[in-house]
């Protein structure tokens, strides 16, 4: 059964009987970026935890860097959506479209026009998203859930309205925020196979 690894990949392999051998190389596939979808992103946040309805992002940035605080302190689900076309020369049935998300703060759930894809919680961020698109307009979704640190912080600022409640403090008011939500950057990305070389000429015409 072939495995394909990506960065920072790792599988559990049982073997029946005893292995051929004690190790094997695996070629990395070859990744090119044929689309940056890092701007452009609205976001929406759950009602009743302290962040407004939502926002707009022209580039992604961690949300514990924006400036208001029921963002920077935000902890819950936070939406991200936009619409993507397919980039000339990317063909779904020949090359394997990449989603690359960058990096997440903590669990990313996408979606891809209004399907399910998959659940990513670790790097490598990446999905395989060919099903999923079409040639003309695609809308995507990622889902993003954080940890409660950022929240637990921001209810330890003076004057907080407290969200959370713990029955002894956890973190102090000057603790480092978590990177939180769609951190990016984000791409689209295929998998060119390398050309066959060329076979080896056994017999060389011989000179005369």
């Amino acid at each position: 059964m072939p495995l394909t690894f990506a960065p920072g990949d790792s599988f559990f392999v049982v073997f029946q009987g005893e292995a051929e051998a004690n190790s094997v190389t695996i070629e990395t596939p070859a990744l090119q970026k044929m689309a940056d979808l890092s701007t452009d992103w609205t976001v929406s946040f759950e009602p009743d935890l302290g962040a407004p309805d939502g926002m707009t992002l022209p580039v992604l940035a961690p949300l514990n860097e924006q400036a208001e605080d029921g963002i920077k302190y935000y902890s819950g689900i936070s939406t991200y959506s936009r619409s993507f076309d397919l980039p000339d020369g990317m063909n779904t049935v020949a090359d394997p479209v990449i989603l690359n998300l960058g990096r997440v703060g903590d669990v990313a759930e996408i979606h891809v026009n209004g399907e399910e894809v998959t659940t990513l919680w670790k790097a490598p961020w990446t999905a395989d998203i060919s099903a999923f698109v079409t040639d003309g307009a695609n809308e995507i979704t990622v889902k993003v859930a954080n940890l409660w640190v950022n929240r637990l912080i921001g209810d330890m600022q003076p004057d907080a309205d407290k969200i959370t409640f713990t029955t002894i403090p956890t973190y102090m008011p000057d603790a480092p925020l978590r990177p939180s939500g769609l951190i990016g950057p984000v791409s689209l990305m295929t998998e060119r196979k390398a050309s066959p070389p060329a076979p080896a000429n056994l017999f060389p015409a011989r000179a005369d």
